[in-house]
């Protein structure tokens, strides 16, 4: 008889993450973000590594933090983006801002 909660607290939270799921634009590749919202937006991790499902997400927007490394990644990506946060905007770039790996999103260099 103890089963019978645990299996309930289990079908009660699988149905709340697929619910969760389903509200997201869950992707493969950034093309699918960009017919879905337009230029500029990625596919990236939810949230670091805890959860990895890919989602579409905006790109990161002036003064926000961003990974330095994106600056040398293609965009569009056909796979997920390694990081969790969307590159720079167009026209900006992430400059470091005293951290090894973060930086901000600002204007290019002229």
């Amino acid at each position: 008889m103890t089963r019978l909660p645990f299996l309930s607290f289990l079908l009660m939270a699988t149905l709340a993450v697929l619910k969760s799921s389903a509200a997201l634009e869950l992707c493969s590749s950034d093309q699918d973000c960009i017919v879905a919202n337009g230029y500029g937006s990625c596919c990236a991790p939810r949230v670091s590594f805890f959860s990895p499902v890919p989602q579409c997400k905006p790109a990161t927007e002036g003064g926000e933090v961003c990974f330095l490394e994106s600056n040398n990644l293609p965009y569009p990506m056909k796979r997920p983006s390694p990081f969790f946060i969307c590159p720079c905007a167009s026209g900006l770039v992430c400059r470091r801002v005293g951290h090894p790996v973060l930086g901000r999103c600002g204007p290019q260099a002229k």
